[in-house]
């Protein structure tokens, strides 16, 4: 399924919003005897269009308490606040210019076939006007103000209405916006692929929908599999897809290779044990290994702390523990096919790839040990705590099938979700983020996907291919 449905936000999205009203506030305060403050004028336009969203005021009552509090004049009628809005907006319309990538990626937008629309919040007339100011009032691209459909971003019942209006479904339907809560949030809670697009960071309109990637790297749990730890059953209909395409699909997990290879014995390359294990047409093309003194005192410190942790010592042939007890093999199970109870991690000679750790009590309050500078624990879910050498990640394990394969990072789409997946979605120019993922991940990643309970990875596949 294509995408049918392409929607861009307007505000900070098409048209440069911040420097226009920078710029108006400026020029505007000195004609209503004002000294001008944008920050301000900012302030206030974020409390008051808040309410207005909320559906706390009107449209119009939320520009005329903008005004009266902006020039510290309480008492001022109705009729002059209409009427300095009104000069306010006349010189903010003077100054709109749209982002210099707008109108191309609109252009590019209508050529796919998709529907375009713009959804805001806002009266149509004002966002109409702005459109024709910043030269983007394009035939085919259908605008959808929040004044017109009844219902504000982030309302899902504002996205129901846009998605009706388009007559297309969310799962088609990909967002991209400046605002997190608005144009991201309430996108994705809604069923949409959404973007956002932080111009604060630099970043540009890309071609939307952007080209199928040649390579696709996926977390595991909390990304593709559902709550239950299991694999979608559509989601080798996916794979199907991708294999017509010579699409490569790499599963990526803190999981041994030997529990991968069973997960998905359709796919020859795995990025395992969180990057430490690199398998590529059914061969281990790298691995890295820790120093025994190293691992020796991972172990010490894990008996003398008082906080229960049971720890696995991942090996390129299996995984050894030492911890016998139901609840930690029910754990272990989940993630290490190939697995060794021994009576004590002393009677173990073999090279160490990584130590993974479960703490009882939740893997962001136990105390590790001080780990060095040449070595890292990344928490890789609630419970789980992956040591390993500071150089190797999901993301150092992609850079290097990247190079192998003779794929580049704009053709590289990464899904994840939480900590363990950062440096992985770093490497990809389509980074997905779940909707369920980790603030910080969310923060990095350029899209975000629904959540793994609604299978937000065929989603977003589905549409990319």
């Amino acid at each position: 399924m294509a995408y049918q449905a392409i929607l861009f936000d307007l505000d900070g999205t098409l048209i440069d919003h911040y420097q226009a009203t920078s710029d108006a506030v400026a020029h505007w305060s000195i004609l209503a005897g004002a000294e001008p403050d944008v920050e301000r004028w900012f302030e206030l336009e974020n409390r008051w269009f808040t309410a207005y969203e909320q559906g706390e005021l009107s449209i119009q009552e939320q520009r005329r308490v903008r005004v009266r509090e902006y020039l510290q004049q309480p008492r001022v009628s109705d009729e002059t606040a209409d009427s300095m809005f009104q000069e306010f907006i006349s010189v903010y319309f003077d100054h709109i210019q749209p982002y210099a990538d707008a109108l191309s990626a609109l252009e590019q937008a209508l050529v796919t076939g998709a529907k375009v629309g713009i959804l805001t919040n806002g009266t149509k007339e004002i966002q109409q006007q702005k459109l024709q100011r910043a030269g983007l009032n394009l035939p085919g691209v259908e605008l959808l103000a929040s004044s017109d459909l009844g219902f504000s971003k982030p309302d899902p019942r504002c996205y129901q209405a846009a998605l009706e209006r388009l007559g297309v479904e969310a799962s088609g339907t990909i967002m991209v916006g400046d605002n997190y809560a608005n144009d991201v949030q309430g996108a994705v809670a809604c069923g949409l692929t959404a973007r956002h697009l932080d111009r604060r960071r630099g970043q540009t309109l890309d071609h939307y929908p952007p080209r199928a990637p040649e390579l696709v790297v996926c977390d595991m749990d909390g990304t593709l599999l559902d709550p239950r730890g299991k694999i979608p059953a559509d989601f080798i209909s996916v794979v199907e897809r991708m294999n017509e395409l010579d699409v490569t699909f790499v599963p990526a997990s803190g999981r041994q290779h030997h529990t991968l290879s069973l997960m998905f014995p359709y796919a020859d390359t795995l990025i395992a044990e969180n990057g430490n294990v690199l398998v590529h047409n059914g061969e281990v093309i790298h691995s890295t290994t820790l120093d025994p003194a190293f691992v020796r005192m991972i172990i010490d410190a894990a008996r003398a702390n008082p906080e229960r942790a049971g720890l696995v010592l991942c090996t390129p042939g299996t995984a050894y523990i030492e911890d016998g007890s139901p609840e930690f093999l029910a754990e272990v199970e989940k993630y290490y096919a190939s697995r060794t109870l021994v009576g004590s991690f002393d009677d173990i000679d073999a090279p160490c790839v990584k130590i993974a750790l479960f703490a009882f009590d939740g893997s962001e309050s136990y105390p590790l040990p001080d780990l060095g500078p040449d070595h890292v624990g990344t928490i890789s879910s609630e419970h789980w705590i992956d040591i390993m050498d500071a150089r190797v990640n999901k993301g150092s394990a992609l850079e290097k099938l990247q190079e192998v394969m003779g794929v580049s990072k704009d053709r590289t789409a990464a899904f994840g979700d939480c900590l363990n997946d950062l440096e992985m979605i770093w490497e990809a120019e389509l980074s997905f983020a779940m909707d369920n993922a980790h603030p910080v991940l969310a923060s990095a990643a350029k899209w975000r996907a629904p959540s793994n309970a609604k299978h937000g990875v065929i989603t977003a596949l589905r549409g990319l291919l």
